[in-house]
């Protein structure tokens, strides 16, 4: 209880800034603007069960999608899946798939870096649309230890559009002597299927992606309270290099612009460009703090997600929906024939 009250304080607090009253959003300020724009991904292959499930940010109005690599990539094959489902946030999370589910394209990697573990998906069309709910990326800068963040996803064995929130605890560079690798070390609960999702600072901007979470020691012991996203300077020098650029959001005062994720009027600025091609990337040098972290020692959420039985159902939705489709196109097809013979 006392953790929680602390939590929400350090939300409610206002910082002073040369004369300006920065906005500091509430945990739930944060998801109401947020989380249309956060994704659920399920990544497959044809003729298979098993799905591995993730999460992502709609960066671009052009349905551009940002979360890690290891979510749509298959390490048994050593593949990209063969089929990314894409499901966009109800109007309200129920508990019922038939609802839940009811929002889903199909979409394809853009870009896609191991080291980084970042990925680019864009979601297939048939006609062109403006995506209006999107996150800002904020600069990393202006974290630090001890300030409040939220994570947004969909964790195994919890809801879809999970809100958890916690603290920026530490702030490493080089991680898994990966360089230019910057990560941010949080307390915020992360799970299987948080992986891709957005870290949020109280300014409502994307200051992370999560990526990874410790688990378990070498000895066995069990590890708790540690988890890690990629800064959000490593994934914007990461797209910069691949010219997709994305700019950070403007400091928000009382009287600023509007909170990242609100849906936005008109679409005045024009969608990045995306290679066609899939091409390996180097986010450059971003390490500014911290220490070097043998990757090794943590738990990577490179396993299947565990809801075969979800996926199944949605399956079957899907099968169900299309063997509708067909019925009315053949009552569609006998009645012209009728028509003919008259």
């Amino acid at each position: 209880m006392r953790r929680a009250f602390v939590l929400v304080a350090f939300f409610l607090a206002v910082t002073i800034l040369s004369g300006s009253a920065l906005i500091a959003l509430s945990p739930k300020e944060i998801y109401q603007n947020a989380a249309n724009a956060v994704v659920l991904i399920m990544s497959s292959d044809f003729q298979d069960s098993k799905v591995m499930v993730g999460s992502g940010s709609l960066i671009a109005k052009d349905g551009s999608i940002l979360t890690n690599r290891h979510v749509i990539y298959n390490s048994a094959t050593g593949k990209i899946y063969s089929k990314i489902h894409i499901f966009f946030k109800p109007e309200q999370v129920t508990g019922d798939l038939k609802n839940d589910l009811k929002n889903h394209l199909m979409a394809e990697v853009s870009l896609s870096d191991e080291n980084m573990d970042l990925a680019v998906l864009k979601v297939k069309l048939d006609t062109p649309r403006v995506f209006r709910n999107i996150l800002q990326l904020g600069n990393p800068e202006k974290v630090t230890q001890g300030d409040p963040v939220v994570a947004l996803g969909h964790p195994e064995q919890g809801g879809f559009w999970t809100l958890t929130a916690g603290i920026v605890s530490a702030l490493l560079g080089d991680f898994g002597k990966i360089n230019g690798k910057s990560m941010i070390q949080i307390d915020t609960n992360l799970n299987r299927g948080n992986s891709g999702g957005p870290l949020i600072d109280q300014r409502g901007y994307m200051v992370g992606v999560n990526a990874e979470i410790a688990r378990k020691a070498d000895d066995g012991l069990a590890i708790t309270g540690i988890n890690f996203a990629i800064r959000s300077d490593v994934v914007k020098k990461w797209l910069d290099a691949h010219n997709i650029h994305i700019p950070y959001g403007p400091e928000k005062t009382e009287a600023g612009p509007a909170p990242a994720g609100e849906t936005v009027k008109g679409d005045a600025s024009p969608a990045p460009v995306v290679p066609a091609a899939l091409k390996p990337g180097s986010a450059g040098n971003t390490a500014k703090t911290g220490r070097s972290v043998p990757v090794e020692v943590f738990h990577q959420e490179k396993h299947p997600y565990k809801i075969d039985s979800v996926y199944k159902k949605f399956l079957e939705m899907e099968k169900s929906s299309d063997a509708a489709v067909d019925e009315m196109n053949k009552a569609l097809e006998e009645q012209k024939k009728k028509e003919g013979q008259e």
